[in-house]
Protein backbone atom coordinates (compact mmCIF):
# COMPACT_ATOMS: atom_id res chain seq x y z
CA UNK A 1 0.00 0.00 0.00
CA UNK A 2 1.49 3.31 -1.14
CA UNK A 3 0.50 6.43 0.75
CA UNK A 4 1.94 9.97 0.76
CA UNK A 5 2.32 11.65 4.15
CA UNK A 6 1.74 15.35 4.68
CA UNK A 7 3.67 16.25 7.83
CA UNK A 8 3.50 18.80 10.65
CA UNK A 9 5.87 18.36 13.56
CA UNK A 10 5.58 18.85 17.33
CA UNK A 11 8.64 18.01 19.38
CA UNK A 12 8.21 16.14 22.64
CA UNK A 13 10.61 15.12 25.40
CA UNK A 14 12.94 12.22 24.64
CA UNK A 15 15.21 10.13 26.85
CA UNK A 16 18.83 10.80 25.86
CA UNK A 17 20.71 8.19 23.89
CA UNK A 18 22.64 5.70 26.02
CA UNK A 19 24.79 3.48 23.85
CA UNK A 20 26.14 1.54 26.84
CA UNK A 21 22.84 -0.29 27.48
CA UNK A 22 22.96 -3.66 25.70
CA UNK A 23 20.07 -5.16 23.81
CA UNK A 24 18.18 -7.59 26.07
CA UNK A 25 17.31 -11.11 24.97
CA UNK A 26 13.88 -11.47 23.39
CA UNK A 27 10.95 -12.86 25.32
CA UNK A 28 7.30 -13.44 24.58
CA UNK A 29 5.53 -15.54 21.97
CA UNK A 30 7.22 -15.51 18.54
CA UNK A 31 4.67 -14.54 15.90
CA UNK A 32 7.20 -14.82 13.09
CA UNK A 33 10.94 -15.57 12.90
CA UNK A 34 11.97 -15.58 9.25
CA UNK A 35 15.30 -15.94 7.44
CA UNK A 36 13.52 -15.91 4.06
CA UNK A 37 14.68 -19.26 2.75
CA UNK A 38 11.15 -19.61 1.33
CA UNK A 39 7.75 -17.96 1.60
CA UNK A 40 6.14 -20.35 4.06
CA UNK A 41 5.09 -17.32 6.13
CA UNK A 42 3.04 -15.96 3.21
CA UNK A 43 4.50 -12.51 2.71
CA UNK A 44 2.69 -10.45 0.08
CA UNK A 45 5.03 -10.85 -2.89
CA UNK A 46 4.26 -8.83 -6.03
CA UNK A 47 5.66 -6.40 -8.58
CA UNK A 48 3.66 -3.29 -9.45
CA UNK A 49 4.42 0.00 -11.15
CA UNK A 50 7.53 1.32 -9.40
CA UNK A 51 7.39 -0.84 -6.26
CA UNK A 52 7.14 -4.42 -5.07
CA UNK A 53 8.42 -7.23 -2.86
CA UNK A 54 10.19 -10.51 -3.68
CA UNK A 55 12.14 -13.23 -1.90
CA UNK A 56 15.58 -13.53 -3.50
CA UNK A 57 18.65 -15.42 -2.24
CA UNK A 58 17.37 -15.77 1.34
CA UNK A 59 16.28 -12.13 1.59
CA UNK A 60 13.02 -10.23 1.36
CA UNK A 61 13.72 -7.45 -1.15
CA UNK A 62 11.48 -4.38 -1.07
CA UNK A 63 11.73 -1.67 -3.74
CA UNK A 64 10.08 1.74 -4.03
CA UNK A 65 10.55 4.19 -6.91
CA UNK A 66 7.48 6.40 -6.70
CA UNK A 67 8.65 8.80 -4.00
CA UNK A 68 6.12 7.39 -1.56
CA UNK A 69 5.92 5.00 1.38
CA UNK A 70 5.67 1.28 0.67
CA UNK A 71 4.20 -0.85 3.47
CA UNK A 72 4.62 -4.63 3.60
CA UNK A 73 2.28 -6.15 6.18
CA UNK A 74 3.93 -8.60 8.58
CA UNK A 75 2.05 -11.92 8.36
CA UNK A 76 0.19 -12.72 11.57
CA UNK A 77 0.62 -9.21 12.99
CA UNK A 78 -2.91 -7.97 12.54
CA UNK A 79 -3.63 -6.75 16.08
CA UNK A 80 -0.77 -6.34 18.58
CA UNK A 81 -0.46 -4.41 21.81
CA UNK A 82 3.06 -4.84 23.24
CA UNK A 83 5.75 -6.40 21.06
CA UNK A 84 9.39 -6.62 20.10
CA UNK A 85 10.58 -6.50 16.49
CA UNK A 86 14.10 -7.52 15.41
CA UNK A 87 15.24 -6.92 11.83
CA UNK A 88 18.47 -7.20 9.89
CA UNK A 89 18.61 -5.42 6.57
CA UNK A 90 20.98 -4.05 3.95
CA UNK A 91 20.41 -1.10 1.66
CA UNK A 92 21.00 -2.05 -1.97
CA UNK A 93 21.60 1.52 -3.15
CA UNK A 94 24.37 3.66 -1.71
CA UNK A 95 24.13 7.45 -1.45
CA UNK A 96 20.34 7.32 -1.37
CA UNK A 97 18.47 9.14 1.38
CA UNK A 98 15.89 6.38 1.82
CA UNK A 99 14.25 5.33 5.09
CA UNK A 100 13.60 1.83 6.43
CA UNK A 101 11.53 1.01 9.48
CA UNK A 102 8.13 -0.02 10.77
CA UNK A 103 4.58 1.21 10.85
CA UNK A 104 3.04 -0.20 14.01
CA UNK A 105 -0.19 -0.11 15.99
CA UNK A 106 -1.78 0.91 12.72
CA UNK A 107 -5.44 1.77 12.91
CA UNK A 108 -7.57 0.52 10.02
CA UNK A 109 -9.73 3.30 8.63
CA UNK A 110 -12.59 3.04 6.14
CA UNK A 111 -12.56 4.87 2.85
CA UNK A 112 -9.31 6.30 1.52
CA UNK A 113 -5.73 5.17 2.14
CA UNK A 114 -5.14 7.36 5.18
CA UNK A 115 -4.07 5.72 8.41
CA UNK A 116 -3.19 6.35 12.01
CA UNK A 117 -0.39 4.69 13.96
CA UNK A 118 3.29 5.00 14.84
CA UNK A 119 6.31 5.10 12.52
CA UNK A 120 9.92 4.14 13.05
CA UNK A 121 12.27 5.41 10.32
CA UNK A 122 16.06 5.08 9.99
CA UNK A 123 17.90 6.88 7.16
CA UNK A 124 20.22 4.88 4.93
CA UNK A 125 23.13 7.31 4.63
CA UNK A 126 22.98 9.82 7.47
CA UNK A 127 21.96 7.53 10.33
CA UNK A 128 19.14 9.88 11.26
CA UNK A 129 16.21 8.22 13.01
CA UNK A 130 12.73 9.20 14.10
CA UNK A 131 9.78 7.71 15.97
CA UNK A 132 6.58 9.51 15.00
CA UNK A 133 2.88 9.38 15.66
CA UNK A 134 0.64 9.68 12.60
CA UNK A 135 -2.60 11.46 13.44
CA UNK A 136 -5.52 13.15 11.70
CA UNK A 137 -4.70 16.44 9.97
CA UNK A 138 -5.81 19.75 11.52
CA UNK A 139 -9.27 21.07 10.79
CA UNK A 140 -7.92 23.66 8.32
CA UNK A 141 -5.75 21.17 6.43
CA UNK A 142 -4.94 21.54 2.75
CA UNK A 143 -6.99 19.59 0.16
CA UNK A 144 -5.67 16.04 -0.16
CA UNK A 145 -3.80 16.14 3.16
CA UNK A 146 -4.68 12.90 4.93
CA UNK A 147 -2.18 12.76 7.81
CA UNK A 148 -0.22 14.91 10.22
CA UNK A 149 2.77 13.79 12.28
CA UNK A 150 3.83 14.27 15.90
CA UNK A 151 7.55 13.80 16.52
CA UNK A 152 8.14 11.60 19.59
CA UNK A 153 11.90 11.07 19.21
CA UNK A 154 14.54 11.96 16.62
CA UNK A 155 18.28 12.33 16.25
CA UNK A 156 21.38 10.77 14.70
CA UNK A 157 23.12 7.51 15.57
CA UNK A 158 26.37 7.80 17.51
CA UNK A 159 28.10 5.62 14.91
CA UNK A 160 27.56 6.24 11.22
CA UNK A 161 26.11 3.40 9.19
CA UNK A 162 28.60 1.83 6.80
CA UNK A 163 27.51 1.68 3.13
CA UNK A 164 26.52 -1.84 2.15
CA UNK A 165 26.83 -3.21 5.70
CA UNK A 166 23.92 -5.06 7.37
CA UNK A 167 22.00 -3.05 9.94
CA UNK A 168 20.40 -4.69 12.97
CA UNK A 169 17.51 -2.74 14.48
CA UNK A 170 15.23 -3.70 17.36
CA UNK A 171 12.13 -1.90 18.57
CA UNK A 172 10.54 -2.76 21.93
CA UNK A 173 7.04 -1.36 22.50
CA UNK A 174 5.39 -1.58 25.93
CA UNK A 175 2.35 0.52 26.76
CA UNK A 176 3.14 4.06 25.66
CA UNK A 177 6.91 3.44 25.83
CA UNK A 178 9.04 2.74 22.72
CA UNK A 179 12.74 1.81 22.82
CA UNK A 180 15.05 1.59 19.81
CA UNK A 181 18.31 -0.34 19.56
CA UNK A 182 20.61 -0.29 16.52
CA UNK A 183 23.46 -2.77 16.10
CA UNK A 184 22.97 -3.95 19.67
CA UNK A 185 23.20 -0.54 21.36
CA UNK A 186 20.44 1.58 22.88
CA UNK A 187 19.65 4.58 20.69
CA UNK A 188 16.62 6.19 22.30
CA UNK A 189 13.56 5.61 24.45
CA UNK A 190 10.47 7.77 24.27
CA UNK A 191 6.92 7.90 25.57
CA UNK A 192 3.74 9.00 23.85
CA UNK A 193 2.57 11.80 26.13
CA UNK A 194 1.12 13.82 23.25
CA UNK A 195 -2.18 15.67 23.40
CA UNK A 196 -4.04 12.94 21.47
CA UNK A 197 -4.87 9.55 22.97
CA UNK A 198 -2.16 6.91 22.46
CA UNK A 199 -2.77 4.02 20.11
CA UNK A 200 -2.91 0.81 22.12
CA UNK A 201 -3.13 -1.88 19.44
CA UNK A 202 -2.95 -2.38 15.69
CA UNK A 203 -1.13 -4.10 12.87
CA UNK A 204 2.63 -4.07 12.07
CA UNK A 205 4.18 -3.47 8.65
CA UNK A 206 7.69 -3.09 7.26
CA UNK A 207 8.22 0.39 5.85
CA UNK A 208 10.35 1.65 2.96
CA UNK A 209 10.31 5.30 1.92
CA UNK A 210 12.07 6.52 -1.19
CA UNK A 211 14.62 9.33 -0.93
CA UNK A 212 14.28 12.85 -2.27
CA UNK A 213 16.92 12.49 -5.02
CA UNK A 214 14.69 10.43 -7.29
CA UNK A 215 16.79 7.26 -6.98
CA UNK A 216 14.60 4.17 -6.42
CA UNK A 217 15.07 2.69 -2.95
CA UNK A 218 15.81 -1.01 -2.50
CA UNK A 219 16.40 -2.89 0.74
CA UNK A 220 17.04 -6.57 1.50
CA UNK A 221 15.87 -8.02 4.81
CA UNK A 222 17.89 -11.11 5.76
CA UNK A 223 16.05 -11.65 9.06
CA UNK A 224 12.86 -10.47 10.71
CA UNK A 225 11.40 -11.62 14.03
CA UNK A 226 8.34 -10.37 15.88
CA UNK A 227 7.45 -11.31 19.47
CA UNK A 228 4.11 -10.75 21.16
CA UNK A 229 5.02 -9.50 24.65
CA UNK A 230 1.56 -8.31 25.72
CA UNK A 231 -2.05 -9.33 25.77
CA UNK A 232 -2.80 -9.15 22.06
CA UNK A 233 -6.01 -10.30 20.46
CA UNK A 234 -5.82 -13.28 18.10
CA UNK A 235 -4.24 -12.44 14.74
CA UNK A 236 -5.60 -13.41 11.36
Amino acid sequence: MNSTLKSSYTSLSTTPKTGQTPLPKPNGKPIIDDNFSDNNNNWNLFQASGYGAAIQQHTLVMSEGNGKIFLEHVPGAQSLTDFRADMTYTHLQNNNQAYVGLLFRRQTLPGDQSFRGYELKIAADTGQYAIKKVVDPPANHAPGEVNAVVNLASGSLDKMLQPGAPIQASLIVSGTSMTLYVNGALVTSCDDSSSTDPYTTGSVSLLLQNGTDGTPARVAFSHFALYDTGNSTPSI
